[in-house]
């Protein structure tokens, strides 16, 4: 129709994970009161959605809260519940999606540190090690069965 729209693309795979979250907010507890098993299930969630965005370009810590419907500082009060931080997060979320990328031969590893979000394919590679013990290319070599 030509009009702008907005839209959320979510794995089909967060779709079948019941909701943590009480619908009600007005009690103030949100992700705070998720303990255990919730507390991960949440976290997930979380992960995912950083995910999805990932994918056009990094999430800001305040993005993220207005799509949950918080504050930026009730996100980072909740998370720290979690024992988790933004940062966590989002260090987690791009090395899953580097790893799922890795694994297609296709790519480069700057493609790949291009589409996780960092401007330099070294920054890439040294946050890649950080997580992973070894540099992308050695994650590469290892997916790959031996002759």
């Amino acid at each position: 129709m030509g009009a702008a729209h907005t839209s959320v693309v979510v794995p089909c795979a967060v779709l079948g994970h019941p909701c943590p979250v009480d619908p009600d907010v007005s009690s103030g507890e949100g992700l705070a009161s998720l303990r255990g098993e919730a507390g991960l299930a949440a976290a997930a969630m979380i992960r995912e959605i950083v995910k999805t965005y990932l994918r056009d370009r990094p999430l800001r810590v305040a993005e993220l809260a207005e799509i949950l419907g918080t504050s930026e500082r009730s996100l980072q009060r909740h998370l720290a519940a979690l024992d988790l931080s933004f940062a966590q997060l989002d260090a987690e979320a791009r090395y899953q999606v580097a790893c799922e990328m890795l694994a297609r031969a296709d790519l480069q590893v700057a493609d790949v540190a291009f589409a996780t979000g960092y401007e330099n394919p070294s920054h890439f590679t040294r946050a890649f090690r950080r997580v992973a013990g070894v540099p992308p290319s050695a994650y590469r070599r290892s997916l790959q069965p031996a002759p």
